[in-house]
């Protein structure tokens, strides 16, 4: 295999989720989840309110769009339901061999350690079975996002430092906190 060549987004699977590519099928669970003000304040992509087609939109950007960008996205499907209740996503820098993260949870499945569960299968994959082996993982997270800022600590990130004025949300332009974790570090 060429070293620079993309690898497809492998599911990855945990005790309460399954992690995949989304299907069209999956439209309305996602815009189930994303319509929510909670979830659209914390991502810069999506918007509040969402578009009745935002699902289907998305899930048709994620499948034409992300492969090129090197992006690996994935849903999270809970094992009990079948239900789409989040989502994830890597963008991949393989000249640098680094990713950053982010990632999103239906309120109703927050505070249940799902997103962590999620993102350590993720990390695993990025740090032990992607080829080359990513050597950083970073995440972006808003200043007032505290539950996030605590996640990317329980998955044993260093904050590193606040990126000002980084990101655009909203019209206007916002801080970041990064947060990153090495791979000598898993």
């Amino acid at each position: 295999m060429n070293r620079t060549t993309r690898q497809p987004t492998p599911r990855l699977e945990t005790d309460r989720l399954i992690l995949r590519g989304p299907l069209p099928a999956d439209a309305d669970d996602v815009y189930e989840t994303h319509r929510h003000k909670s979830v659209a304040d914390g991502v810069i992509s999506i918007p509040h309110p969402c578009p009745p087609d935002h699902g289907e939109a998305w899930i048709r950007w994620v499948l034409e769009e992300a492969p090129a960008a090197s992006l690996h996205i994935w849903v999270l499907e809970d094992r009990g339901s079948g239900r789409v209740v989040g989502d994830c996503g890597a963008q991949i820098d393989l000249k640098h061999r680094v990713a950053g993260v982010g990632y999103l949870l239906h309120p109703d499945h927050r505070g249940r350690g799902l997103m962590t569960e999620a993102l350590r299968a993720v990390f695993g994959w990025l740090f032990e079975a992607h080829t080359p082996p990513i050597e950083r993982i970073y995440a972006d997270v808003f200043p007032e996002n505290g539950p996030s800022l605590r996640l990317c600590d329980r998955l044993g990130m260093t904050r590193e430092g606040v990126l000002r004025g980084s990101v655009r949300k909203n019209d206007r332009q916002r801080d970041a906190v990064r947060s990153a974790i090495l791979r000598s570090e898993f």
